[in-house]
């Protein structure tokens, strides 16, 4: 469920932002699955990976 998946995001924003600073990252099950500066490339790679599932993408850089 991609709430979930958002949520995931949210609780490790501090965290994801100091690890992969303004990448996106691409969060899966309540993981990082995936990072990199090309959020097109990200869904290929997932998709790749896990088959055309539910996930969320987002920069973990924080304003």
């Amino acid at each position: 469920m991609i709430e979930h998946e958002i949520a995931s995001f949210e609780r490790m924003q501090a965290e994801l932002s100091r690890s992969y600073g303004s990448q996106y990252v691409a969060i899966y099950q309540g993981e990082v699955v995936a990072h990199g500066p090309d959020r097109h490339m990200l869904t290929e790679q997932v998709y790749a990976q896990f088959g055309e599932v539910p996930f969320f993408c987002g920069t973990s850089r924080r304003d």
